[in-house]
């Protein structure tokens, strides 16, 4: 543990190091700013530093002084300098805003002037933007901030060992915050491993060791489960276990395994899910009176911004009895009631296994019909046996064209083709036990849909 620490502390000094031969000496909160005093000259002759920083004046070579005195300059906040001579060091610290010029008195005619300009401080976080990204979370010197789709838990870290070596923490204790910021989004945590952590929105916040300069994204999408933070995300990305309101925990099929899933979540890292019913564009659940929505709430939000590696133009959004509903790839989102904290996905085992599955970016457009449409002419679809073991058999008043197996994210398992029959058996043979769609297109250009169970 020693050795690591040592190691992380290595990595992190040359960070830092390489931000201050990149010239960013002042960006990464430096409160001393030195000027050489030799040759006539002042170097640099100006300097921009923040209210409370101090500038040092080192003269190793001649006869000079410093004279920024409200005397020579009246425009000066306040007045600084020293006597002529040489070999000295004179520092000043600045606690009034604005232009402070000053002068070498012997060497006025040799135009030896400097100029400190003092900004007021900045917030310790701020809101930059980013053209690609549009509004970014930065600290005060604009140094971007990321969050980590695996910290999936409440109140902590999942970024611990090597990966702190790569990323950062953020922490500002009592931070003064920039327009748009809500002090009620930050928080702190204790990292696992000592020391602690800013977060945003429950988020822990992070730096990326690759960015060398204020404003750099390098960290964007890193690995698919870093991205920058920002204050209007509609969708991110969080990765974890499927853990049902049962307690087992499920993998991508419903079947009870572990395996990381990296599914939907909002701003606040609340898992969104779809349901396996709903057809394209249509939600087939909420009751017009909304008398329902506790169990499922609609995801009401406004369309802003989604994790970068989504397609944006897959979401768009439906009037469900008044309100607006997220969709993506027409498959409506909602929440889970009895989830009651980020990153629960309870309801991924309500009322069984993969009725309600968490919503992820390979979904498959949702169905045109779902099992709960009925056909406009009357067309009669039989399925049996449902629930069904090695194979079902398919019966239908028009003549069967061809038949296909959906499962439940919408991806098309198995299609056979050019039948042209009223009554057909299809083998369910390795296809895996859960939860499907039947979809069958009659020669009365019918698309038909029916849910059935494989055992």
């Amino acid at each position: 543990m020693m050795r690591n620490s040592t190691k992380r502390r290595l990595i992190l000094a040359t960070w830092i190091l390489g931000l201050l031969t990149a010239g960013n000496y002042t960006a990464i909160g430096q409160t001393s700013h030195i000027v050489d005093v030799t040759n006539n000259i002042f170097t640099p002759k100006e300097i921009t530093i923040s209210q409370g920083d101090t500038v040092i004046w080192t003269n190793s070579e001649g006869n000079h002084n410093v004279n920024g005195t409200q005397s020579t300059y009246p425009s000066n906040p306040e007045s600084f300098g020293n006597e002529v001579g040489s070999g000295w060091v004179f520092s000043q610290v600045f606690t009034l805003p604005g232009v402070y010029d000053y002068q070498c008195d012997p060497h006025v005619q040799s135009q030896m002037f400097g100029k400190v300009t003092v900004m007021e401080p900045l917030p310790d976080i701020l809101l930059a933007e980013d053209a690609e990204l549009g509004m970014i979370l930065t600290d005060k010197m604009g140094f971007t901030l990321y969050y980590f789709t695996k910290d999936a838990l409440p109140d902590t870290s999942l970024c611990t060992g090597g990966c702190v070596d790569n990323w950062p923490l953020f922490y500002v204790e009592n931070p003064e915050l920039g327009d748009g910021l809500d002090m009620g989004d930050f928080g702190v945590i204790e990292h696992p491993e000592g020391g602690m952590q800013s977060t945003y929105k429950g988020w822990p916040l992070y730096y990326w060791v690759n960015d060398l300069n204020p404003g750099e994204t390098k960290g964007e999408a890193v690995g698919d489960v870093w991205f920058v933070a920002k204050p209007d995300y509609s969708i991110m990305l969080m990765d974890g276990l499927l853990i049902g309101k049962d307690g087992v925990t499920y993998n991508s099929s419903y079947e009870p395994g572990e395996e990381m899933m990296q599914y939907f979540v909002d701003e606040y890292g609340r898992s969104l899910y779809i349901f396996a019913n709903d057809s394209y564009n249509t939600n087939n659940f909420t009751a017009d009176d909304f008398g329902n929505n506790g169990v499922w709430p609609v995801y009401e939000e406004e369309l802003l911004h989604v994790a970068s590696t989504l397609d944006k133009s897959m979401f768009g959004s439906i009037d469900v009895f008044g309100h607006q509903q997220l969709t993506f790839k027409g498959w409506p989102l909602y929440y889970f009631g009895q989830d009651s904290e980020r990153g629960h996905t309870t309801g991924v085992s309500v009322p069984s296994p993969g009725i309600w599955p968490v919503a992820v970016k390979g979904l498959e457009d949702a169905p045109l019909l779902s099992s709960v449409d009925e056909s406009a002419s009357g067309t009669q679809l039989g399925l049996y046996p449902n629930p069904a073991t090695d194979k079902i058999q398919v019966t239908s008043d028009q003549s069967i064209e061809s038949v296909s197996v959906i499962n439940i994210l919408g991806a098309n398992i198995r299609t056979i083709g050019k039948l042209g029959v009223n009554n057909t058996v299809i083998s369910l043979d390795g296809i895996e036990p859960g939860i499907y769609f039947l979809e069958v297109q009659t020669s009365d250009k019918q698309k038909l849909v029916r849910r059935f169970v494989k055992r």
